[in-house]
């Protein structure tokens, strides 16, 4: 998706907990999540399916934008405590 401005809003179709629905983000957001289906070894649909069975009172998109987030936070984090400790 770096083919487009970071602020520009993709809709993608995605499949979430068992149906098919379209949720639109931020590229920067996608490409945020095609990284962590890099990392994790998983595909788009089962990372946005675990991230919204895990969520309460909050919207699709803002539950996978603060997940997305959370996500980069905690590996800067680790990566921090691991430099400490060396």
């Amino acid at each position: 998706m770096s083919e487009f401005s970071l602020t520009q809003k993709i809709r993608l179709n995605l499949s979430i907990q068992g149906r098919r629905t379209s949720i639109a983000l931020e590229a920067g957001v996608w490409d945020c999540l095609t990284e962590i289906c890099r990392r994790e070894e998983l595909s788009l649909d089962e990372l946005c399916d675990a991230i919204i069975a895990d969520s309460e009172d909050i919207s699709m998109a803002s539950a996978i934008r603060i997940s997305a987030l959370e996500y980069f936070c905690k590996k800067r984090d680790e990566g921090k405590a691991a430099r400490n400790a060396a």
